[in-house]
């Protein structure tokens, strides 16, 4: 018999600042997690993207100076966001043989990126424009 495995709810959308999101993606390249900053006007999201590096040393040091920091991440819809993010290359989610690498990536890093977010949540909410 086999245990039950506990569902996880991430925080993911529900960060409870506007505009604010973090992700786990996964392509035939790649996977990854992130902090994606999507405000509309792009000079208050580069203000808020430049408040983050407030805290990157202190997330750098959790992701081992992994973490990329792009304030103009161009997405696939064409739109550009400010994303902080650590990503797993040369994994696809299409060879079946990746995904053990990948969940455990995934769910390991999205732990410490969530961890970090929830402990600076207050000084992140005064980040906002």
């Amino acid at each position: 018999m086999s245990k039950a495995r506990k569902k996880r709810q991430w925080l993911l959308y529900n960060t409870k600042t506007k505009d604010v999101s973090l992700k786990f993606f996964a392509d035939r390249n790649m996977c990854g997690v992130a902090i994606d900053i999507e405000l509309k006007n792009s000079m208050k999201r580069h203000m808020f993207f430049e408040s983050f590096t407030s805290l990157q040393d202190i997330f750098d040091e959790e992701f081992n100076d992994g973490l990329i920091w792009d304030k103009d991440f161009l997405l696939d819809s064409e739109k550009t966001i400010s994303r902080i993010h650590y990503d797993l290359n040369n994994v696809s989610i299409y060879k079946k043989e990746d995904w053990p690498k990948m969940f455990k990536f995934i769910f390991e890093n999205m732990k410490k990126l969530e961890a970090l977010y929830i402990e600076y949540e207050d000084i992140i909410e005064g980040f906002t424009p």
